[in-house]
């Protein structure tokens, strides 16, 4: 049995973010699953692990007899048992699972269609299994090619027109609920990618004031003096936390960042909070408070939809160059793996040849052969061996795979006789 591209993942429209969340997974963790996969499997198997706040997807170039333990391996990830998890995973493989990887790839797959974020965080999760040894000859070929449609559609068809992101449609709802920002005051939680791009969106709106907080203040300074706005220590964000009106927070915290019981809750008289983390930074709690408003990651989806219609005709189009590219990548892919079998096959053949030669030898040495009756039984033992394997195989052969078997058969007789 030959190995398969498989995919074992679950994004925003298969699993609620409570369980995502569950799932979001670190560069550090990605490094140790994929050197765990790796020292389990060796050579055996090529990995990938892509984890956004909107998916995680385990790709495997691997047996299809390997895919329940690779599923446990992903699900141990979680503190969710695996029966449960089934219910959010999806699974592909064979050329599905190359149409879903080039698809996330291009931002078809994504909460923003055709956002362009996903395509340097599908690189790094890249780079993370190159470092570990995990991409091998097909792997290499198959996101290289991936990486290349991404940049394809985006520059042939209207997929990233206009700009909608995350960030974008953060300061939009801002703006819907509080109109003018010339009297708000902002403070983003984090300083990260994200949060770059939501300080760029939103300074365009000239709020009153902007803050950035981070854990490594070294990290917030820099952030902070990219854009000219304020900075505070982490230590601080709990005495300070209700001063702002506008609260945007995505780090990479793996417990809430302000749990209710930090706050003085008599202090709050009109406040949006944001939470873009997965998992998430803000205890859903505090958005039961009176005067609170706070949105996770998945309630901006209806307005991302309403953004990006103007985007949905580029899709078809999208779709076919995805579908041709599939094609170039499926031709080199059997061909690679004709290759190697018939390569595999001379050597088993060239192995059989000398071993005959071998027992030729020894019975030409015993009195009483003669060289013509060695060549005999010599021809006729490996005519025997090469011909067992293909007529078990043509004995074996389904009703369904007969008529293609028949014409390969046929045609090798035809060459035997010239």
């Amino acid at each position: 049995m030959l190995p398969v591209p498989i995919v074992i993942g679950l994004n925003y429209l298969s699993a609620p973010l409570e369980v995502r969340e569950r799932m979001s997974l670190s560069d550090d963790l990605v490094i140790k699953t994929l050197s765990n996969l790796y020292s389990q499997y060796g050579n055996k198997i090529e990995v990938v692990i892509l984890s956004t706040c909107n998916r995680s997807d385990l790709y495997c170039y691997a047996h299809l007899s390997m895919m329940e333990n690779l599923f446990l391996s992903f699900a141990k990830l979680s503190n969710i048992d695996p029966e449960t998890f089934r219910k959010y995973f999806y699974f592909y493989s064979g050329v599905d699972s190359i149409r879903h990887i080039f698809n996330v790839s291009s931002g078809l797959d994504s909460m923003v269609l055709g956002e362009s974020q996903i395509l340097g965080q599908m690189k790094n999760a890249f780079c993370l299994s190159k470092k570990t040894g995990c991409i091998g000859i097909f792997f290499h070929r198959l996101f290289q090619d991936a990486f290349s449609i991404a940049k394809v559609i985006r520059t042939k068809t209207d997929i990233g027109r206009n700009s909608v992101s995350i960030a974008s449609t953060c300061l939009r709802l801002v703006k819907n609920r509080i109109g003018n920002l010339e009297n708000s005051k902002i403070l983003f939680i984090g300083a990260g990618e994200m949060i770059d791009l939501c300080v760029n969106h939103f300074l365009t709106a000239k709020p009153k004031s902007v803050t950035i907080v981070n854990r490594t203040l070294e990290r917030s300074k820099k952030l902070a003096d990219k854009f000219s706005v304020n900075v505070i220590p982490f230590e601080d964000l709990l005495g300070v936390f209700t001063d702002f009106d506008v609260v945007i927070s995505c780090t990479a915290s793996l417990d809430y960042i302000i749990s209710i019981s930090d706050l003085n809750t008599d202090h709050i008289e009109d406040m949006i909070i944001i939470d873009l983390a997965v998992p998430r930074d803000i205890d859903p709690a505090i958005g039961n408070l009176s005067g609170v408003h706070l949105y996770a990651i998945d309630d901006l989806s209806g307005m991302i939809n309403e953004a990006v219609k103007s985007r949905l005709d580029s899709v078809p189009r999208a779709g076919i160059m995805i579908e041709d590219r599939i094609k170039i990548f499926m031709t080199w892919a059997y061909q690679r793996r004709y290759a190697s079998m018939i390569t595999a096959f001379f050597m088993r053949v060239e192995s059989i040849k000398l071993d005959e030669i071998e027992k030729a030898k020894k019975m030409i040495m015993q009195k009483g052969i003669c060289s013509e009756d060695v060549l005999n039984i010599t021809v006729d033992r490996l005519l025997k061996k090469l011909s067992h394997s293909i007529i078990v195989a043509l004995k074996s052969t389904s009703k369904e795979n007969s008529k293609h078997v028949d014409d390969y058969f046929y045609r090798v007789l035809e060459d035997l006789k010239r």
